[in-house]
């Protein structure tokens, strides 16, 4: 490789690189090589073909750009750093000749981190600018905050500022309905002044099931020309009145982030009531949920070691212990209750992580059996609540316990299942969620593993859910964390029995948001996407069920047909009762 020239212009670089004949002979014979076994031509079978008889047919320059696609990397990569070029971005190759010497010349143009020089800077003074917060106002702004996230209730009188009314509207201007003008069960907050000046005010008295007639005029500055200095007449029916809870009457406070030991104790300070943060709120649900032995021991496991840093703000019980002798007393006098507390629960989670290795080691027995049969298992993973254990029940006709509530499964269930002559293992897994807390990621690797055992992964998404895209992200990169090798997958949409969606009217030129899609449009997209790897099923209604069992039976067959490659199926038909 020889670099012949650079030219620097406008941020950007152009280097044209010499590729001798013995290097670039090299990369075609690379080219060659991965391009062979598609090859076909007379007289050959396929793949067979030399490199000598393709060029002859096709032309000599038939392999150039697969070669250049092959040694670019390293050319490219020598050629900046030997030119000290500070490249950003991606190159490109604009240019490629073939003198009559053989080899190539590249033509390389890249964009350039631009060439700043700093004026000066030293020496400089900031002046200190000092701020004064004055109680008065931290008390406003609270208030607000206390107003922003207030509880919302329906009461049933005459609607005043500070209010939110449910309204249905449509406006007129000339006695002619205007594009925009119309909305259904839209919330609007009295005195925001969020809407045109007089609207708000007209609805102040107003009680629900009350019609009116709101006339304004439009600024003369409004941002559609059209209707700008018009007056109009909106007409308005009331649905509900709201207002927002002045007095919350909390007795907890729950946080959807995490919080740190130390945080949580200084707003229990502060507040006075019991704080719960996120963690803590998934470990209450878990503890709940949880009905083996395994998922209590995995559950008490996570609730110890979220406990044990947070111990000093679990109560003001310091005093010192008495002293004593014996077996059952403490290891000596003096010892505060919060060192006791401590070494109670590292013992505790001492025991626990001895009793799930060992039902670790019975899983393990348990999933080497499976695997001697070389039967090919599918896990059915997910969000949780999307429907996976229901989707069990009606592949594998078993009893697993489905409920629509977050994490009814924590264990993992595995069934025999067989689609007319082929069996296959089915998993059931602890369904995933947003933000799942490091103690339970690790307490659970168990019963995940397997998701990572399996040879085909079942993607369940619930498709009512207005956030499916998100969770479906979420399992991705949970997915990625917990095994990197890459799976077939098929994408199972589920309760589409439950879909909704909002049509905009034919007037309304606002951007459409989620909840104007219907599940039509969604069908196309995801199967454009995911061509003959997506299905929508309702496994409560059984709709789309035998598709989905027999989208499965084609997966499935190609694993068993990689291990048992004499079978060819002619054995008994099972028949469904």
């Amino acid at each position: 490789m020889n670099v012949k020239s650079v030219e620097k212009e406008n941020g950007k670089a152009k280097v044209v690189v010499e590729i001798d004949k013995a290097e670039f002979e090299q990369a075609l014979n690379k080219a060659y090589a991965k391009c062979r076994k598609d090859i076909m031509l007379p007289g050959f079978r396929k793949g067979k073909a030399p490199r000598e008889m393709v060029e002859s047919m096709y032309g000599a320059t038939v392999f150039y750009e697969d070669a250049v696609n092959e040694i670019f990397p390293d050319i490219y990569t020598k050629a900046i750093v030997e030119q000290e070029l500070k490249a950003v971005g991606s190159p490109s190759v604009s240019n490629m000749d073939t003198p009559d010497k053989g080899g190539v010349v590249l033509t390389i143009e890249t964009e350039l981190y631009p060439e700043v020089t700093l004026g000066q800077y030293k020496g400089l003074e900031v002046p200190k600018r000092e701020v004064k917060v004055e109680e008065s106002e931290v008390d406003a702004e609270v208030n607000r905050m206390a107003e922003r996230n207030a509880r919302i209730e329906t009461v049933d009188r005459a609607a005043a500022n500070g209010d939110t009314v449910v309204i249905d509207f449509e406006g007129f201007v000339d006695d002619k309905p205007f594009q925009g003008g119309k909305a259904e069960d839209y919330s609007l907050t009295l005195g925001s002044g969020s809407f045109i000046p007089g609207f708000e005010d007209a609805l102040v008295g107003a009680v629900a099931g009350e019609e009116r007639d709101v006339n304004v005029t439009f600024p003369e500055d409004y941002s559609a020309k059209e209707l700008a200095g018009k007056p109009a007449v909106f007409k308005c029916k009331v649905h509900e009145v709201k207002e927002a809870a002045a007095n919350l009457d909390a007795d907890l406070i729950i946080f959807d982030n995490a919080l740190s030991p130390s945080q949580a104790r200084n707003l229990n300070l502060e507040i006075g009531l019991p704080i719960l943060d996120r963690t803590a709120l998934i470990l209450e649900i878990f503890q709940s949920r949880a009905r083996s032995r395994e998922a209590k021991l995995q559950v008490e496991l996570a609730r110890l070691q979220y406990l044990l840093p947070r111990l000093s703000g679990m109560g003001t019980a310091m005093s010192r212990q008495g002293g004593g002798s014996g077996s059952r007393s403490n290891k000596g006098a003096g010892e505060k209750k919060l060192e006791l507390d401590r070494r109670h629960i590292s013992h505790r989670i001492t025991e626990c992580k001895k009793e799930l290795q060992t039902i670790k080691k019975q899983r393990v027995t348990q999933r080497k059996s499976r695997n001697a049969s070389q039967i090919p298992s599918v896990a059915l993973v997910g969000y949780t609540n999307v429907g996976k254990s229901t989707l069990m029940n009606q592949l594998s006709k078993s009893d697993v316990f489905a409920e629509n509530k977050l994490f009814a499964t924590l264990d993992t269930t595995v069934r025999k299942v067989i689609v007319d002559n082929l069996p296959f293992l089915l998993s059931d897994t602890v369904g995933f969620i947003r933000k799942l807390p490091t103690e339970l990621v690790e307490s659970f690797k168990s019963t995940l593993d397997e998701v990572r055992e399996a040879d085909l992964l079942v993607h369940v998404v619930d498709i009512s859910h207005p956030t499916f895209e998100e969770q479906i992200e979420v399992v991705n990169r949970t997915l990625s964390e917990i095994d990197k090798a890459e799976k077939p997958m098929i994408m199972v949409f589920n309760k589409i029995d439950a879909f909704t969606f909002v049509p905009k009217d034919e007037d309304d030129l606002t951007p459409r948001t989620r909840e104007n899609i219907d599940l039509d449009e969604l069908k196309r997209t995801w199967m454009n996407k995911m061509q003959d790897n997506c299905i929508f099923i309702s496994a409560k209604e059984r709709t789309n069920i035998d598709a989905l069992k027999a989208l499965l039976y084609e997966r499935v067959k190609q694993i068993h047909i990689t291990r048992f490659p004499y079978n060819d199926f002619l054995f008994q038909q099972y028949d469904e009762e």
